[in-house]
């Protein structure tokens, strides 16, 4: 028992954490499960930031004067402000769609920077979801959102809890083995 743990402590403590990819026009992102191409603009009269149009995201950066390095830095702090907001904006929706199905109510919603998990409630019924969520497929977005609304009624993962997570969500074991597969800390 104490081998198993000692390989297991070693390898958390020297896992590699992966850098953040400095991103340059024509890369791809994920949102919403679907691959957006990067189109990076210099437009002086339009606000920086980003917006989506038929299948790219669109950054718009007016200050011309950084340097490459610095550029996809630019862009990807902004990417990533722009996915953070969309995500609390889905998120809100999202919540709200299944707590009405599910017939309960939660404290607070905040979307969260966890390394190692996808979403988590309180005792409180607060409930904090991985911000990083908004790149998947909404049907994983949806089975996490569900997950942690039932913890509002049934604080385990007793057969009473996996029965509610279940009228809602026949489908929920497929849902949570591909979510099973990402990294809730993989950067952007």
């Amino acid at each position: 028992m104490m081998r198993f743990l000692f390989r297991r402590f070693r390898r958390r403590r020297y896992r590699r954490v992966a850098t953040p990819r400095k991103l340059k026009q024509g890369d791809t992102i994920l949102h919403r499960g679907e691959r957006l191409t990067l189109r990076i603009s210099e437009d002086r009269n339009r606000l920086q930031g980003c917006e989506t149009c038929a299948g790219f995201l669109d950054v718009n950066l007016p200050d011309a004067n950084a340097g490459s390095a610095e550029r996809g830095e630019e862009v990807r702090l902004e990417v990533a402000l722009w996915q953070k907001r969309e995500a609390r904006l889905v998120f809100r929706e999202r919540t709200d769609f299944w707590a009405e199905q599910l017939k309960v109510k939660y404290r607070r919603l905040t979307p969260s920077n966890p390394r190692r998990q996808w979403g988590s409630c309180s005792a409180r019924d607060d409930i904090r979801i991985n911000w990083r969520l908004i790149m998947t497929a909404p049907e994983l977005l949806d089975y996490v959102v569900v997950h942690e609304l039932c913890h509002v009624t049934h604080k385990n993962h007793s057969w009473r809890f996996w029965n509610m997570v279940a009228t809602v969500m026949p489908d929920w074991k497929a849902r949570r083995m591909q979510l099973r597969q990402l990294d809730p800390a993989a950067n952007p």
